[in-house]
């Protein structure tokens, strides 16, 4: 859970930020967990020899923690735009209430005739103290700019007094406080409304299940359920290799040489995706092309050698799906989209992993070799390229198919 709440918001926001360069941002965002799996194994053993198992927890939890800190300093792009326009409008406000004097001298009348009023009144229409103001500005009719100002002056004065003498409750209380009070209970009424349509609104989005009728979403998380079992590789290569007469001092290498290669496979890809001159599917499909084809030769892989070439191409695989994910969900079904079907994606990432594991132990315990496991998920990468290449098709109706709905 954990992970998923930090992982998806920040791919998110990465692609709101970038539209030019999105396939390099992305890809460079998502190199950080591929150096952090570089370095980790070695600083976490280096902690479990120093600390044990107790200190280790405690100096991971704490480096975890600094998370915290940096979220703190992430912002949405729509939010500069909101400052600029709190200041412009500031501005504005300021310039005008210094050119227009006659403003600033009518709001200051009117404040202290509602403060009069809000002292015990006699049953009449026009206090006083009211009637002293008014009279003094109505022998100062170069404070108001218009007309419209006067006419403003009498209905507030007249008219929305008179309209309370009729009803007995009212006559202990003056024209302004009814008046305040109701506007007040207006305007609370409107805003315990509109909070509840913002809550409302907002739930609606976050179980926003639209996205389930859309056929191209529907194909991109079949193909992401069939392609995640590519990742539990790492976890498994180093009994794998082990199994194929590899040295358990070496299994650290061949984890250190597919890290590399995934690092440098998600650098490459992101300049790539933005050059545009190859399609950012068809790099996806590639790599896991490449995975699933290297997966069905892994009893051959018996020599160090072999062993680390099959690591360095495994890795390759690896990289460009994960970078290119987000791009190619943008590129499909639109920016405003990513949120929501990044949210569905690691659901099925998260629900396929839980399955694919005990399956491995399966087939395990049934053939006495992993080599069949890594059969059956580059079989399944191989499946996931055939529904790749179908996207575009795919895509093309479903326009016709909004289109005919709208219609």
């Amino acid at each position: 859970m954990g992970q998923a709440s930090v992982d998806s918001p920040g791919l998110v926001l990465v692609g709101r930020y970038f539209k030019k360069r999105r396939g390099l941002a992305t890809s460079l965002a998502k190199t950080g967990t591929s150096l952090g799996s570089l370095v980790f194994p070695y600083f976490v053993q280096y902690l479990l020899n120093t600390f044990a198992l107790r200190g280790t927890l405690l100096i991971m939890g704490g480096l975890q923690c600094q998370m915290f800190a940096f979220a703190l300093l992430l912002r949405e792009p729509e939010s500069f735009a909101l400052e600029r326009r709190t200041k412009t409008k500031s501005t504005n406000n300021e310039v005008a209430e210094i050119t227009n004097p006659g403003v600033n001298i009518e709001m200051k009348l009117l404040r202290s005739i509602s403060n009069d009023q809000k002292k015990p009144q006699t049953m009449r229409p026009r206090t006083q103290s009211e009637s002293d103001k008014y009279a003094v500005y109505q022998r100062h009719p170069s404070r108001l700019e218009s007309d419209s100002n006067q006419s403003f002056l009498d209905s507030l004065s007249q008219s929305r007094i008179l309209m309370y003498l009729s009803n007995t409750d009212l006559l202990s209380s003056s024209a302004a406080d009814v008046n305040t009070e109701t506007v007040e209970a207006i305007s609370n009424n409107k805003s315990e409304k509109e909070t509840t349509d913002s809550c409302k609104h907002k739930l609606s989005n976050i179980l926003d299940l639209s996205l389930l009728k859309n056929f191209v979403f529907i194909l991109l998380m079949a193909i992401a359920a069939l392609a995640i079992g590519m990742f539990l590789g790492p976890i498994y290569i180093p009994a794998l290799m082990i199994e194929n007469g590899a040295n358990e001092k070496d299994t650290a290498l061949f984890l250190t040489a597919l890290g590399v290669s995934d690092v440098a496979s998600r650098l490459f890809v992101g300049v790539i995706a933005d050059l545009r001159f190859i399609k950012r599917h068809h790099i996806m499909m590639t790599s896991l092309l490449l995975g699933g084809i290297t997966s069905q030769f892994t009893d051959y892989y018996t020599t160090f050698e072999l062993q680390i070439v099959f690591s360095l191409i495994f890795g390759m695989s690896l990289g460009p799906y994960a970078a290119l994910l987000p791009v190619v969900l943008a590129d499909f079904l639109g920016q405003q989209n990513l949120g929501k079907s990044m949210g569905f994606i690691f659901c099925v990432h998260g629900a396929c992993i839980a399955a694919y594991h005990p399956l491995v132990g399966t087939i395990k315990d049934t053939t006495g070799s992993y080599v069949m496991a890594f059969r059956v998920f580059g079989a399944l990468c191989l499946l996931a390229v055939v529904l790749l290449f179908f996207i575009p098709n795919i895509s093309r109706l479903e326009k016709v198919r909004q289109k005919k709905t709208m219609c």
